[in-house]
């Protein structure tokens, strides 16, 4: 990216939830979705079950 683009700067994070208390609900539902995204299965998108070309 660098060599391709050198005027791009460098992005800063922003934590939204610095100096917020967690309610048991924020909680349960951050929980929730990180189990939710490590059963997650990527859709593989269209030809993904094509055969592959393979050369002589």
């Amino acid at each position: 990216m660098q060599l391709k683009h050198p005027k791009l700067g460098q992005l800063s994070t922003t934590d939204r939830n610095a100096g917020r208390n967690w309610s048991d609900r924020d909680a349960d539902a951050f929980g929730a979705g990180r189990d939710a995204g490590r059963g997650a299965q990527l859709h593989q998108g269209v030809g993904a079950n094509k055969p592959l070309m393979l050369e002589d």
